[in-house]
């Protein structure tokens, strides 16, 4: 995932945190659609307060770079699976 400086501390928590947006952001872009989305609607499906988007420096456009790595890394292992 992109290295985005942020507030918080724990290198655990954070990215706990991002995995936990970018799987609320496939499922929210994939019902609205990217441009119709809004920051708040994305930490009300990720079930995080609207502060700690921002507490993550996480914006829209971070969100879906994070999200094709994510299709990639995911593509590859159930390719890797099937393989073998």
């Amino acid at each position: 995932m992109t290295i985005i400086p942020t507030t918080i501390k724990s290198k655990k928590l954070v990215e706990k945190r991002r995995e936990q947006i970018a799987l609320a952001a496939i499922n929210l872009f994939s019902k609205k659609g990217f441009h119709k989305s809004t920051l708040r609607e994305l930490s009300e499906e990720a079930g995080i307060s609207h502060g700690n988007i921002y507490d993550l420096k996480f914006h829209r456009f971070l969100t879906l770079s994070d999200l094709v790595v994510k299709f990639r890394d995911i593509f590859f292992h159930e390719a890797q699976e099937i393989g073998t």
